[in-house]
């Protein structure tokens, strides 16, 4: 697979409205190389998303929704095209921690609480217990998980831990949703509300 690419020093452009361009696809192809013939899960796949712009990706099973922001999120590579999320590559962006991503199943940490499992990435970062308890605390009241702190992932309802893991990616991205997930990108981490939000709905 080509390598992506991104251009030295670059900024986010500009969109057609003149809004600045959080996520930018070009020609974006993804192949899959296979014993009988390649598998061809993204071909020339073109998007733009504008901070704070909500998107949907909609479409049946096996079209592509998971793979393109798996690209996005710098967890896929593509063969071809070029992505950049705020002028950079997907991989600097997400070496700058310059966004979250929830994962389709809550990937929660069973054996800790709820407040554990969200000031977790907090101190890995090496936020003090304090800061990290009080920040914690104010991305669960977001989600509606005031009074859940104490509770462990099998204590709550499957709703109720995608909002815990949702309550992280965005504690991730201040400090720092593919089926029914967020996925977060902002140009500046330390302003939550200037990010783009992509939604992928499985249908």
């Amino acid at each position: 697979m080509n390598s992506q690419s991104a251009l030295p020093g670059s900024s986010a452009a500009p969109g057609a409205s003149g809004e600045r361009l959080a996520v930018e696809v070009r020609k974006a192809s993804v192949v899959y190389p296979a014993a009988d013939a390649p598998v061809h899960a993204l071909t020339d796949i073109d998007l733009d998303i504008a901070e704070g712009e909500f998107i949907a990706l909609i479409g049946p099973s096996g079209c592509g929704k998971t793979t393109l922001m798996r690209v996005i999120a710098d967890l896929e590579s593509i063969s071809a095209g070029q992505v950049l999320i705020n002028g950079v590559s997907p991989h600097e962006a997400r070496l700058a921690r310059a966004y979250g991503y929830v994962f389709q199943a809550p990937a929660l940490y069973p054996w800790r609480t709820v407040l554990a499992n969200v000031t977790l990435p907090l101190q890995i970062m090496g936020r003090t217990r304090d800061e990290a308890k009080a920040t914690a605390l104010e991305h669960l009241a977001r989600v509606g998980l005031t009074g859940f702190e104490q509770k462990y992932p099998w204590q709550l309802s499957g709703g109720m831990q995608q909002r815990v893991d949702r309550a992280r990616a965005r504690l991730r991205a201040q400090a720092v949703d593919d089926g029914r997930a967020l996925w977060s990108v902002g140009r500046n981490h330390a302003r939550p509300p200037q990010r783009a939000v992509a939604a992928v709905v499985a249908a």
